[in-house]
């Protein structure tokens, strides 16, 4: 009917949409800032999607839109997310084993957590870590990953050094599970925890060899590059693997920088 004024209804799922959808974009927002990137990533564009606004053009824009339904699932997917992303940098820093020149030696640590163990490790050494068997198999270092075409540099340069870890995994459980590089912190003899660098990993050579965020199948062996951004200068570091994301369970291995 002509002049007829279209009445926009606001209902309590339109409100929990707009609160939750902002709510989880800064989520996200946190987990990319404690070096989650990918999940960080996902959560915010999945909490994108819960947004009406967002939905509303993808609605005209694509011809699809999101359910109240599928919404739900969206909230729970990015509160799974969220766990995931954030509990590495919870783990409490109590329970990280001192340097030990003796590469062999194999301790565990009495934590302020009791739940929690750290255990000593060397370069080469194969050790199990809740579903994943790791070895690390060699460490090397650059001032930047990339290749320059044409005069103009396509990659990362390193803020100090890049540490480049080779790494062998492989699943050793009965189904198949996640595999990030967010289970693997670099940390030196002051204590200083440092996290992968997954933008300068991807310029990895050749292409695919960094390792970052897969599934892996219970069987299959997978080998990768982890690229960290340290110090000049930084001779010998721990480096801190945790069984998974979820768990305080976590393995230590000493290495020697070149």
């Amino acid at each position: 009917m002509a002049g007829e004024t279209k009445v926009k209804r606001i209902t309590a799922g339109l409100i929990f949409s707009w609160i939750f959808g902002v709510l989880f974009v800064f989520g996200g927002i946190g987990v990319i800032g404690a070096g989650s990137y990918l999940l960080g990533i996902l959560i915010v564009l999945c909490a994108a999607l819960i947004i009406p606004t967002t939905n509303t053009y993808t609605s005209e824009k694509f011809h699809f839109e999101v359910s109240g339904g599928i919404k739900w699932i969206l909230a729970i997917l990015i509160l799974i997310f969220m766990v995931v992303g954030m509990s590495h940098s919870n783990v409490s820093k109590d329970g990280i084993s001192p340097i030990n020149n003796n590469a062999d030696a194999q301790q565990a640590v009495a934590p302020s957590n009791a739940a929690a163990t750290a255990k000593l490790y060397g370069l080469g050494d194969r050790f199990v870590a809740g579903d994943f068997t790791w070895t690390i198999t060699d460490v090397t270092t650059t001032s930047q990953i990339g290749q320059d075409l044409g005069g103009t540099f396509f990659g990362e340069k390193a803020s100090g050094i890049f540490v480049v870890l080779d790494v062998e995994v492989e699943n050793t459980g009965n189904k198949a599970d996640y595999l990030s590089d967010s289970y693997i912190q670099l940390i030196d003899d002051q204590g200083r925890e440092f996290s992968p660098t997954t933008m300068a990993a991807v310029y990895l050579k050749p292409e695919g060899s960094a390792l970052v965020f897969e599934q892996l199948n219970p069987g299959i062996t997978k080998t990768g590059k982890i690229v960290y951004d340290v110090p000049k200068g930084l001779k010998v570091a721990n480096v801190k693997v945790q069984s998974s994301l979820l768990t305080s369970e976590y393995y230590t291995v000493r290495i020697n920088i070149p």
